[in-house]
């Protein structure tokens, strides 16, 4: 059921219904390990709520579906659609952003749009070892990685960061660094740039 007078409140879990588009053979792999893993700790973290925002598509049912199995609906509201100038303030206001991307053909093939945004807000990030975001992060220096396709590997870094504050802001700050020193706008446009003139 959509979650009525939506508002972002400081250190919620916020998840982005957007980047998590799964279809029936994939559910295990993708926003099924975020619900679990919050049913897996959401004992030890009373005050932490999971928000999904995004518009109604043909997976909705499905999430809501499984929400409603692990008896989470307290804690994992769907939110509907958000206005776009309102999304920066909703994952910069977030405990934590997660990204539990499958090991598939497409995750393989490159780094995703999201976990740069995410990541250039400065808040603590966990993300799978998928594709070429190893080649940019580092567990627990960068952002707090787990295992792709595992419950268990993804409820341990979402613990990690969870369970200490201070090394959370750390790894936020540095993944901000990260993606500032990466995905910059001003430093592609020069790669890019650079690279062209060669050709």
């Amino acid at each position: 059921m959509r979650e009525k007078g939506f508002a972002v409140r400081a250190g919620d879990l916020i998840v982005l219904a957007s980047v998590l588009t799964f279809t029936k053979e994939l559910v295990d792999e993708t926003v099924d390990i975020i619900f679990r893993s919050l049913f897996e700790i959401s004992k030890d973290y009373p005050k932490l709520n999971v928000y999904l925002v995004g518009g109604w598509n043909y997976d909705t049912p499905l999430h809501l579906e499984r929400i409603k199995e692990l008896k989470l609906e307290d804690r994992i509201k769907w939110v509907g659609e958000v206005p776009r100038d309102t999304i920066p303030s909703v994952i910069c206001n977030a405990k934590l952003l997660v990204l539990p991307r499958p090991d598939s053909k497409q995750a393989q093939g490159g780094f995703p749009t999201k976990l740069g945004e995410y990541l250039a807000t400065g808040v603590p990030v966990c993300a799978t070892t998928v594709g070429e975001i190893p080649d940019y992060l580092v567990d627990n220096k960068s952002v707090y990685f787990a295992k792709p396709g595992s419950v268990g590997s993804f409820t341990d870094a979402m613990n990690t960061a969870l369970k200490d504050s201070v090394q959370a802001n750390k790894v936020g700050q540095q993944g901000k660094n990260v993606a500032e020193s990466f995905f910059n706008k001003n430093i592609q446009s020069k790669t890019l740039y650079n690279f062209l003139k060669q050709l």
